[in-house]
């Protein structure tokens, strides 16, 4: 055994000593009007008006829609729409007069990008029924890294996981999960079964008890680089890049 990962047995840590409770999500709001036509012309029509055409299935009936195109960008390059409650406020396309008391509260499901441009074509929305859990990824998030004495000592961070799937409760979707690792020493590791989730957080994978996040020596990071290469999973040049090890050219 390495002497990096040396058997951490010493004072183990609570989880709650790494563990923050994460705020809650606040609501993303579209206005959306209703297409009559579908097909492929019928999308195209409506992004040359800045427009991107979406639909919204697992609700009484799946409904065609599209959305302001700058409105939806602003929030989509932010990043993590996936990961937030989304309410659609239909409108009437032909005064843009809402109509009242029609409001859908969604998750995106799939987003349609251009091949070059990655610019969004097509989102996919499911409806979240009253009363029903909503599966839903929520991104990991590293706090105190700084002051982590494994990492000043030469350790790497391994975040294995930079998102988990929960069932959770549309109206208490945390913005994140954060995990502080300013007490974790080289060869620890943080699981789910170590956090103090809500009870309304529910992990889809509840039979696997997987890391989230690691602390490695950098020896055996370079020898699990090396393993990879053998194996064929990664190129020599990738397994230096994250060794820190330059590759000699011919």
């Amino acid at each position: 055994m390495l002497d990096f990962y040396k058997d951490w047995k010493g004072s183990k840590m609570k989880s709650d000593s790494f563990i923050k409770s994460s705020s809650v999500l606040a609501c993303t709001a579209f206005d959306v009007e209703r297409k009559t036509k579908s097909g492929k012309e019928a999308a195209r029509g409506e992004r040359k008006l800045s427009r991107v055409p979406a639909v919204i299935y697992g609700g009484a009936d799946t409904a065609m829609v599209s959305l302001p195109e700058k409105e939806f960008l602003l929030e989509y390059y932010k990043g993590g729409l996936q990961s937030k409650v989304i309410s659609l406020n239909f409108c009437k396309s032909s005064d843009d007069v809402c109509e009242e008391n029609l409001t859908k509260r969604v998750v995106v499901r799939d987003i349609q990008l251009h091949p070059v441009t990655d610019k969004p074509l097509h989102i996919d929305f499911q409806e979240i029924r009253a009363g029903a859990k909503v599966k839903i990824q929520i991104p990991v998030k590293i706090v105190n890294a700084k002051l982590c004495h494994g990492l000043k000592i030469g350790g790497v961070l391994n975040c294995v996981r930079r998102s988990v799937a929960f069932y959770c409760d549309p109206n208490c979707v945390p913005d994140c999960i954060e995990i502080d690792v300013s007490e974790l020493e080289i060869g620890a590791s943080v699981h789910i079964n170590d956090l103090k989730l809500s009870s309304s957080l529910i992990p889809v994978d509840k039979k696997t008890n997987f890391a989230l996040v690691s602390i490695m020596g950098r020896t055996a990071t370079a020898e699990a680089s090396k393993t990879a290469v053998a194996e064929g999973s990664v190129t020599t040049a990738e397994a230096a890049s994250s060794s820190g090890a330059t590759v000699a050219k011919s």
